[in-house]
């Protein structure tokens, strides 16, 4: 009896002593109070009265009592259709959406809100009328500054006069407005002028402006984009602010002016069509262009003589695209502020001179016109990380000798380079590399200890590639196959398979019948991949293939996979995807005699103990490769199947 009297006093003691602590440790009397009836230490009557202050503050609105600023940043993570909906809730949230200083009205974002059973035609009624009503309710707002408003939606005359009529009143700065393609008689042309704009974006519009002239003298204006665009054959551009600029596929475009008073630092410019008859002319001063940094030309008929006079210029730039620019032959520039340049259809060209030491990345592509441009020279650029050579009519000479001085090389691709034959590459920094549809190819040897991914596309080569590479190379072979499949060949595949042995990961696209090895072919030749931990393949798959024989195909080419992956392309275009992980452990039961008695290292039939198949769907093939696996791996205890 004494000593259940001490024990109670000792759980009444203890109770006390870890109510006291947790009283200190939290703050405030209700946490307090809670925490002290649990341990049995506070009155009922005054616990009861601590738990209805508990349930009367659940019952609290909290997200009206949030401040202003915090209600603003909510609203501005919803799309416009969701912060309406949201304002009309209470009148302090209405007050909080009317005020905020970004209106994106986008129609694909409104559909995707809206009942399904209204038509095409219903909803871009309701959405011109929705975007109408938003304006009209923050029309009245004089203490709001609105900052960007943006419009991409069907076209409509009237809806896009009160937008620009809006942005005017209310001194809105980033105007971006689609036209939908729509031809705009009634258009309020003060916002070409408008004292408080800063960008300018209007696409795929069709203005009605007097003598064909858009004059744009915005004081304040940075940036310019008009797309797609027409109603006008000559565009001036002024503002001492004024700093990028992009026209691209303008009707009847024919003359750019670019006030003195311009120093741009980006300029895009690209006509309507390939096919334009007459040559666009871009008249600027080299004041304008000073400072320029980023220039981009599309389907314009440069000459030799204007690139000399205006882009060899440029002593700023950085970064120089051309694209079809046709009427272009000779390309001489030396400059150390240039990191980009890219060359993409220009099939006129028969010399390019580049001296950049600073390039990083050049690209060079006239895939399919690959007689043109023989005289290559970018020697000069020692930083280049970034080498993309299409149609290229280089050598393996022009490989070895423009390599060796690219000492910060990342990436490389040769595609179309017909003329190469032994292709050696030496690189410590290159990292991606990739070889595709380069048909004199022969040999090719790469001694890169940073490569992690490699890309060849194109035949068998006569002998198996050398790759001296990390570890962690994923490789990815897209291979031609004849249509005749011989023993010959499949030993020459077996063969090219062996370098990639020590991948971390291969992705074969090759057919079908060169996967399924025949039982008397597979016991004359060593399996090529014993290393292969990740194998993915890409095949086309008819109702005459066998899954069975594909599997056990890839696990002789495989012999210790942990994954593989098969993607199935039938004849009517549809993919399935099939995915098998093995999991193995050393057994000790009896091992097959008849199983890897040649081979260096055992196959998985003596050390599988389980399988999961992903997405095998149908009950044939699923129970087919189940028996399969079951019957040839010694340990197997185990089939998972997961379906997706």
């Amino acid at each position: 009896m004494m000593m259940t009297l001490l024990r109670l006093i000792n759980q009444t003691k203890r109770k006390k002593a870890i109510a006291v602590r947790l009283q200190r440790k939290f703050a405030g009397k209700r946490k307090a109070a809670s925490l002290a009836m649990l341990t049995g230490t506070l009155g009922r009557k005054k616990g009861r009265n601590m738990m209805k202050m508990e349930k009367t503050t659940h019952h609290q609105d909290l997200i009206s009592d949030l401040p202003e600023s915090l209600i603003l940043a909510i609203i501005s993570f919803l799309s416009m259709e969701d912060a309406t909906r949201f304002g009309f809730a209470s009148k302090r949230f209405l007050s909080a959406c009317i005020s905020i200083p970004v209106l994106d009205f986008d129609f694909l974002s409104f559909k995707k809100t809206c009942s399904k059973r209204f038509d095409s035609d219903q909803l871009r009624s309701f959405f011109i009328d929705f975007v109408s009503k938003s304006l009209q309710l923050r029309s009245s707002n004089d203490t709001c500054c609105f900052q960007r408003l943006s419009y991409v939606g069907p076209g409509s005359a009237s809806l896009v006069y009160k937008i620009v009529e809006f942005s005017l009143r209310n001194k809105i700065k980033v105007l971006n407005i689609n036209g939908d393609g729509q031809f705009y008689n009634r258009f309020p042309t003060t916002i070409f002028s408008a004292e408080h704009m800063m960008r300018l974006k209007f696409e795929r519009f069709g203005l009605n402006l007097k003598n064909l002239k858009l004059v744009l003298s915005c004081p304040l204006i940075e940036d310019v984009i008009i797309t797609g665009c027409s109603g006008f054959k000559t565009i001036t551009l002024c503002g001492v602010k004024l700093k990028h600029v992009v026209l691209d596929s303008c009707w009847n475009l024919l003359n750019i002016n670019i006030g003195p008073q311009v120093s741009l630092e980006s300029f895009s410019y690209s006509p309507r069509s390939e096919k334009l008859q007459e040559v666009s002319k871009i008249s600027f001063n080299l004041d304008s262009f000073k400072l320029l940094k980023f220039l981009e030309l599309k389907n314009t008929k440069i000459t030799d003589e204007w690139f000399q006079e205006h882009v060899s210029q440029l002593n700023l730039i950085e970064t120089l695209k051309l694209h079809n620019c046709e009427n272009l032959k000779n390309i001489c520039m030396v400059t150390d502020s240039l990191k980009t340049l890219v060359l993409e259809n220009c099939i006129g060209l028969e010399r390019i001179y580049i001296m950049a030491r600073n390039l990083e990345s050049f690209l060079f592509d006239i895939l399919g016109k690959e007689d043109h441009c023989k005289n290559l020279n970018i020697s000069s650029s020692k930083y280049l990380k970034n080498l993309i050579l299409r149609g290229a009519s280089v050598t393996d000479k022009w490989i070895e000798d423009h390599l060796s001085t690219f000492l910060y090389l990342e990436h490389l691709e040769l595609n179309g380079c017909n003329l190469l034959k032994n292709v050696e590459i030496c690189a410590g920094k290159l990292t991606s590399l990739e070889l595709l549809i380069c048909t004199n190819l022969s040999k090719v040897e790469t001694e890169a200890p940073n490569l992690v991914s490699f890309i060849y596309n194109g035949n068998l080569l006569p002998s198996p590639p050398v790759l001296i590479s990390s570890s962690r190379l994923h490789a990815k072979l897209l291979l031609n196959t004849p249509s005749h499949i011989t023993e010959s060949y499949r030993r020459l595949f077996r063969d090219f398979m062996v370098s990639f042995d020590q991948c971390e990961g291969l992705h074969l696209n090759i057919s079908i019948k060169v996967l399924i090895y025949p039982e008397n072919e597979r016991k004359n030749m060593i399996p090529p991949l014993y290393d292969l931990k990740h194998l993915k393949v890409e095949v086309k798959w008819n109702r005459t293939n066998s899954i069975v024989q594909l599997v056990e195909g890839l696990l002789w080419l495989v012999p210790n996979p942990e994954t593989i992956s098969i993607i199935l392309h039938d004849c009517d275009l549809k993919v399935k995807s099939l995915n098998l992980k093995f999991h193995y452990k050393r057994a000790g039961k009896k091992e097959n005699a008849l199983c890897c008695t040649s081979y260096p290292i055992k196959c998985w039939r003596h050390f599988l103990v389980e399988v999961e198949m992903d997405n095998f769907e149908d009950s044939s093939a699923r129970s087919s490769v189940q028996n399969f696996l079951m019957e040839n791996a010694d340990c197997l205890t185990n089939v998972i199947f997961n379906t997706h």
